[in-house]
């Protein structure tokens, strides 16, 4: 230890970080990749002989494979995809005060914007979620990249007082300038523009160092990223290329990695080799690491970049925080690495690979037995012949006898039905999670259906929150802080259906929340749900009115609306129900003046006579029908009169027709005039003017 605390030069930093590096390396290299590349060549189902595990393959025997790690990964990853890619928000931002909600909500879609739609998220998701799966940690590593957009004109006929014009403006940069014959100019023009965007992406877990004793991502002393990157991506990133020259060249040390070897089945040391001096390969190492360099005491994160297999530093500098995430499907306490499907049923696999190789075995004996023959009393070439009813010539009766085995596959079938009870016992893979069977679900009741699939998916939700709170949490925080500390001019994007202006500046500070919807049946449930909200909300809506309503709104009830519609895979229903916020207020009719309290006596007047004339029109219909009713009794009994006179019967249903129409019709007329009566009072009379 060092009497004194003084900065770092350069050849210490140097030794440091080279010595640091290769313990990570040997790390990584000599006790971690080779058990992921076990679980690799498990999950392809290659011979358990390139893993020198048992039972070894043999010549002349089945040499089937089990496939129990790969049927896990792939009856959980769906599963999975679905949970993070449904119609639901897995990760949101929470704001910290009631001003920040908006804020937190276009933050939310902002995010999940630049993942889904301006990265390749769903590719992302996938690798990472495969390599945690089958070896227990999947990387992502998310950056800034200040890309550099080269635009280029060529003008021409241009006359010598624009050429000067183009010489005093700072947007386009004069190339070239080529003076013509008949006096005028053409000139090459070109202009480079920033366009900054957040990159992510999936790297190999191989390529992920860290030091042997670390708890975490955030508190090791070294992580790092391990590739080969091409000269030509190198100068693009601002190296000098006589600096690069003298390092290209193929690694044997990470080229022997069990895993990159995996990866690269066919490589070939020539692959490495190229004609073209940009497509050379060279050893670059990303390191963040915790160092004291300017001697003060206290660690510092620096960013510190090396070429080579001898770890030349190449970049220096102070950074707040690493890009790495790592996601982790069940994770170790106290350890940043996890463990994985592999460890649960790989020794399942062994055990049901050697099951179903006995099984196989037996069967081909007891299908096609062994043969016993009398050397001298047959021909090897006769009995040779597997063609089916080919014959066999011998010598002697008895000569050729075939070693019957009974097959003995049916008693090792319960072996294999306990082998899927212990698997389903631990990954929580079963029929419930995948889909009952028809005769399950015909002979159970809909409350145990429901039981089992609850408990298949509470397996599944602690392995997706697991690789949410580890993996997209973290990542999607790191976004957030990217996009607030780079991205500083507002833009315009697609939000929700609507075209918003974002500015990443103005996004508080805030923490993402794992919120998990299951879909399925859960997203029935909650679509159910919110139908009830919205009825509710419109019987009280209904009751106390929209206007100053003290349980719910329109804004509300548009929420709830636009929430169903999400459920349901539709993301602009801001196209289909327009926010009230954003309305223009409604115009309230014009107050009509005060009356006079002349006036007010003249309306008073003429609705004092109007009155008269409806009572004196009810008067004339009563008298009217009285009259009628009279009319009707006095024919009634002329009719009797001459009935009895003559002695002849007479119909009089057509004259008292006659007369009930025109009381019908007269009732319709005298009920038109009293409707019109009862307008004329309704409407609002001239204001009188006072005689002077």
């Amino acid at each position: 230890m060092k009497e004194k605390l003084s900065p770092m030069k350069l050849d210490e930093l140097q030794q440091w970080v080279k010595s640091t590096l290769e313990e990570a390396i040997s790390f990584i290299d000599d006790d971690v990749s080779p058990h992921r590349a076990e679980a690799t060549r498990y999950f392809l189902g290659h011979p358990f002989a390139e893993s020198d595990h048992t039972p070894i393959e043999q010549e002349g025997r089945s040499q089937i494979v089990s496939r129990e790690l790969h049927d896990a990964v792939n009856a959980v990853l769906p599963a999975l995809m679905r949970i993070y890619f449904g119609n639901e928000k897995s990760i949101q931002f929470i704001p910290r005060t009631s001003q920040d909600v908006e804020m937190a909500e276009q933050a939310s879609d902002y995010v999940n914007f630049l993942f889904r739609d301006l990265n390749p998220g769903y590719r992302i998701s996938l690798d990472v979620l495969q390599d945690a799966l089958v070896k227990g940690v999947g990387i992502a590593e998310v950056t800034w990249s200040e890309d550099r957009q080269l635009t280029t004109r060529e003008l021409s006929g241009l006359d010598g007082q624009t050429v000067d014009a183009l010489t005093k403006q700072d947007e386009w940069e004069i190339v070239n300038v080529m003076p013509q014959d008949d006096g005028t100019f053409d000139v090459d023009l070109s202009k480079e523009d920033d366009k900054g965007k957040v990159l992510i992406e999936s790297i190999p877990p191989e390529e992920l160092l860290i030091n042997r004793t670390a708890t975490s991502a955030d508190d090791c002393k070294l992580i790092a990223r391990r590739q080969y990157a091409k000269v030509g991506d190198l100068i693009s990133m601002g190296y000098d290329y006589d600096l690069l020259k003298d390092h290209a060249g193929p690694d044997d040390t990470y080229k022997s990695n069990e895993e990159y070897a995996l990866r690269h089945p066919t490589y070939r040391e020539e692959d490495s080799t190229d004609s073209d001096p940009a497509n050379y390969e060279v050893l670059y190492i990303e390191t963040y690491a915790q160092v004291d360099a300017d001697g003060d005491g206290r660690r510092e994160l620096r960013r510190i970049c090396t070429v080579g297999n001898t770890y030349d530093i190449v970049r220096n500098e102070a950074v707040e925080e690493h890009p790495f995430v790592i996601f982790r499907m069940a994770p170790m306490p106290h350890s940043w690495d996890g463990t994985s499907l592999y460890d649960e049923v790989g020794d399942l696999q062994r055990i049901k690979s050697a099951v179903l190789r006995n099984m196989l075995d037996s069967l081909a004996l007891s299908v096609n037995p062994r043969i016993q023959y009398l050397e001298s009393q047959v021909d090897y070439e006769d009995l040779s012949q597997s063609e089916v009813g080919s014959l066999i010539p011998v010598r002697q009766m008895g000569a050729v006898q075939a070693l019957t085995v009974p097959y003995v596959g049916r008693e090792a079938q319960s072996m294999l039905d306990y082998i899927d009870q212990l698997k389903e016992s631990r990954t929580g893979i079963s029929r419930a999670s995948q889909g009952l069977s028809g005769e399950s679900l015909q002979s159970t009741t809909a409350i145990a259906v429901d039981a089992q699939q609850r408990a298949a998916q509470a397996r599944l939700e602690l392995i997706a929150r697991n690789l949410a709170e580890t993996g997209f949490r973290p990542l999607f925080e790191k976004i957030l802080r990217l996009v607030t500390y780079h991205q500083q001019a507002e833009q315009v994007y697609e939000l929700r259906g609507q075209y918003i202006p974002v500015d990443p500046t103005r996004f508080p500070k805030m923490s993402a929340r794992v919120s998990l919807p299951m879909g399925g049946s859960d997203t029935a449930k909650k679509v159910a749900t919110l139908q009830t909200v919205l009825a509710e909300q419109e019987k009280v809506m209904t009751l106390l009115g929209v206007q100053n309503n003290p349980l719910t709104s329109l804004q509300q009830w548009r929420e709830t609306m636009l929430r169903m519609l999400e459920l349901q895979g539709i993301h602009d229903g801001a196209k289909l129900w327009n926010d009230p916020a954003t309305m223009p207020p409604q115009q309230q009719p014009p107050q009509e003046p005060e009356k006079s309290p002349e006036q007010i006596l003249a309306e008073a007047e003429v609705q004092r006579k109007r009155m008269d004339v409806m009572q004196r029109g009810v008067e004339m219909r009563r008298e009217d029908d009285r009259k009628r009713d009279e009319m009707e009794i006095d024919l009634f009994l002329k009719i009797k009169e001459l009935e009895a006179k003559y002695g002849q019967m007479i119909d009089p249903t057509p004259v008292f027709q006659m007369i009930e129409r025109n009381r019908e019709i007269s009732k319709l007329q005298e009920q038109a005039q009293t409707n019109q009566a009862q307008q004329q009072m309704q409407q609002p009379q001239p204001m009188m003017q006072s005689a002077n």
